[in-house]
């Protein structure tokens, strides 16, 4: 069993605050109320717990110890009234571990669902993913088992639920993810004793590896300019996918730009908050002209949106691009093309242009190599292009 550290101290904000994760669980306990006590997982997570027996308990039987809340949702002070006040229960033979397990025995997957979102997902997870989530929870998992009782979901229940959703691969394996660490949630905060989404085989699904040709991109610009010769829908759509077409950003990227990000007159942009984390971008002179364009004599503010709905500072939401690409399709007759094919063909020009692995991984902002590599020397002609003139410098001596 791991090993702790175990130290009689005086919790406060300070103390708390000054502690770091080690290599094991650390365990301090309250030099004021007996029993009460933090405890800190390698991970860094801080746990309040107190210790107690019940009145028919001897000393040689184990006390019980119960998680009275995480440090950031419950302050010190709060933590200590709680265990003070379920030490006082248990000496009238209140079990609260008990009392607890009883109650969350009989939760429903939504009331679970509800609490996961409030006290994990709203901390740890990014916005976007936030909206993922939330919407697998309202069109995919409350439907089918907002009702049932969280114990009373099964291996099969999931394996079930996963192979209904077959036709649509992608978004089955990312329900599947976000419902198995829903359960994750529920052991840890022992809710339930095990997760039934454990030895559940996901879809198997391709790498998309989607790239235009040179032709279909000029039908794609050919139809953008027909929508904005027309007026169909905003400028600020059109010049959002202009300039996915002159950066390769990810789509999500462009949507939440800022004009603090932006630095025009070195031709870069420092994305504070990707998939990735902070992010540095070189941009391409058309690219600085679609901004400067967005921008226009208006003296925006830093944290203000670049592609905004005319006459507000809101950014364009994802719902109207895919208006805007839907009218793109339906205009090329270009089969099976999304918005993130544009990023891809974006890449793989660049990886066969400098055959760079690390430049492309730079200008993309991917976090690793293996990412990037796909990308690089990705279509058939510039591979085999490779091929022979590295054969013919290879054999150049023998000839």
């Amino acid at each position: 069993m791991m090993s702790e550290r175990k130290r009689n101290v005086k919790l406060t904000k300070r103390f708390v605050d000054s502690l770091k994760a080690q290599t094991k669980e650390q365990r301090f306990w309250d030099a004021d109320v007996k029993g009460f006590g933090l405890r800190i997982w390698p991970s860094g997570k801080k746990v309040f717990i107190v210790r107690y027996r019940l009145p028919h308990q001897g000393s040689k039987h184990p006390p019980t110890t119960y998680t009275i809340g995480e440090y950031g949702v419950k302050t010190v002070e709060e933590a200590r009234q709680d265990a003070k006040d379920i030490v006082s229960q248990a000496g009238k033979g209140l079990d609260a571990a008990q009392s607890r397990k009883k109650l969350k025995a009989e939760w429903t997957i939504k009331e679970l669902g509800e609490e996961y979102f409030e006290k994990y997902v709203k901390i740890y997870n990014k916005p976007s993913v936030q909206k993922q989530i939330r919407r697998a929870l309202d069109r995919k998992i409350y439907p089918r088992f907002g009702r049932r009782l969280v114990g009373h979901v099964t291996r099969r229940d999931v394996k079930e639920f996963i192979a209904d959703m077959v036709a649509t691969p992608t978004e089955a394996n990312n329900t599947f993810a976000y419902f198995r660490k829903m359960f994750s949630y529920a052991v840890d905060a022992e809710i339930r004793p095990d997760n039934p989404c454990f030895r559940v085989k996901k879809h198997k699904t391709e790498h998309r590896k989607r790239i235009f040709e040179e032709v279909e991109t000029e039908k794609i610009l050919q139809a953008l300019s027909k929508a904005e010769k027309e007026k169909r829908f905003y400028d600020s759509s059109t010049a959002l996918i202009r300039f996915l077409f002159s950066t390769g950003f990810r789509i999500g990227e462009a949507v939440n730009l800022k004009w603090g990000e932006v630095y025009s007159d070195t031709m870069q942009v420092i994305m504070e908050d990707t998939k990735t984390g902070r992010s540095h971008r070189p941009i391409s002179e058309h690219a600085r002209q679609i901004l400067l364009e967005q921008k226009g004599d208006n003296a925006e503010q830093d944290e203000d949106f670049v592609f905004v709905v005319p006459g507000t500072k809101k950014a364009l939401s994802y719902s109207y691009l895919r208006i805007v690409w839907n009218y793109v399709r339906a205009e090329t007759k270009i089969k099976k093309i999304n918005i993130h094919d544009i990023r891809r063909t974006f890449l793989t020009i660049a990886g066969t242009i400098s055959g760079n692995a690390f430049a492309v991984r730079d200008i993309g902002g991917h976090k690793d190599i293996a990412t990037t590599s796909g990308y690089v020397q990705q279509n058939l002609k510039a591979r085999q292009e490779l091929m022979n003139n590295t054969a013919k410098a290879m054999l150049a001596k023998t000839a």
